[in-house]
């Protein structure tokens, strides 16, 4: 009985012990594979190939894959223009994102173009990714696998006679390249254009820039300056007598001939007072005209001596005969059109 009694005994203490061992095989197990999710959802690198062999010089695309949480900071691989000493970059793509929310995790992936001019088998290197988290302190390093490429050598035929070497093919334009022969097109046809130009103008015997004129002033406006000057010299009071009436005269000339086209400064007296009746002059205005001349002729030619009463008087009937012929501008509006008449003397209503 007590055999049995301590048989039980030591059955029940090794069950026991067994029962801790399979308790502690579970929790390992549980927490590797805890420790192998947890690694696998923080960074698992992946480069694949399109073609592992290529011609001399030949192309293919290597794809860098990483799928990983949204929890973690990383270090994409810098890769300058080459991956070894044998294996040469063409061109890289930007790093896309794909996000895959069901599983709360994201997708990165790049295209790297690569060629080599090197035959025979060329290994390209592990790539290393680093990561870590926020508040981490340490990176920590995830590598890809190495991938092996083969380079073909060119057949060559050695039966055929040996060629010349091809010229090289010509690189096509760019903009900035033809920029500077579109200029120098546009130089060469504004310089003809130019030249034809000053041609013309030479031809026709003209000048090579026509200058706006300045708005030519109205012939009473420089009669009235030109007057105003002859008051201020005091002629006739400082017994310049000739002078002053010379002067004179030249103003109502020179005014003539603006007003009227008579060619007044080349004409004697009765042929200015001939063209004035043709002019449409008004009697008393023809008047004030004839005693103007006619008293100037006699200090210019006879020598006579006005009263000064008669200086101011000739001064005042030149002043009165440039108002008189002043031209009457007249605008008549209608629903229709402005009609304009230029011309209208004032002093024909004194005829």
């Amino acid at each position: 009985m007590i055999r049995l009694t301590r048989i039980l005994i030591w059955k029940h203490r090794l069950m026991r012990s067994w029962l801790k061992v399979l308790v502690c095989l579970i929790a390992a197990t549980v927490l590797v594979h805890l420790n192998y999710s947890t690694s696998a959802q923080i960074l698992v690198p992946e480069v694949k190939i399109d073609t592992n062999a290529i011609d001399l010089g030949g192309q293919t695309d290597i794809t860098l894959r990483v799928e990983t949480g949204k929890e973690f900071i990383f270090h994409w691989p810098t890769l300058a223009d080459t991956l070894t000493s044998h294996i040469e970059i063409i061109k890289q793509t930007g790093i896309d994102t794909l996000r895959i929310k069901k599983q709360d995790k994201y997708i990165l992936y790049q295209r790297i173009t690569i060629t080599s001019f090197d035959t025979g088998y060329h290994v390209i290197p592990p790539l290393v990714f680093q990561y870590r988290r926020p508040a981490d302190t340490t990176w920590t390093n995830a590598e890809s696998s190495p991938i092996l490429l083969f380079v073909n050598a060119p057949t060559v035929d050695t039966e055929q006679p040996f060629k010349d070497i091809k010229d090289p093919m010509p690189a096509p334009y760019t903009i900035r390249e033809m920029l500077k022969w579109i200029f120098l097109l546009l130089f060469a046809g504004l310089l003809a254009l130019g030249i034809w130009y000053f041609m013309q103008r030479r031809k026709q015997h003209q000048p090579l820039l026509v200058l706006p004129k300045k708005p030519a002033i109205p012939p009473h406006r420089l009669a009235f300056d030109e007057l105003e000057a002859l008051r201020s010299k005091r002629l006739w009071q400082n017994g310049r007598v000739k002078e002053y009436h010379s002067e004179l005269t030249d103003i109502i000339r020179k005014y003539i001939k603006g007003r009227f086209n008579i060619k007044a400064l080349e004409m004697t007296t009765h042929e200015i007072l001939d063209d004035a009746t043709q002019a449409n002059i008004s009697t008393n205005t023809q008047g004030k005209l004839e005693n103007i001349l006619l008293r100037a002729d006699l200090v210019k030619f006879a020598k006579s001596q006005p009263l000064p009463d008669e200086h101011e008087k000739s001064f005042a009937e030149t002043i009165d005969f440039v108002k008189d012929t002043i031209p009457v501008v007249v605008e008549t509006s209608t629903s229709e059109e402005s009609i304009v008449k230029v011309g209208q003397e004032k002093g024909r209503a004194d005829s």
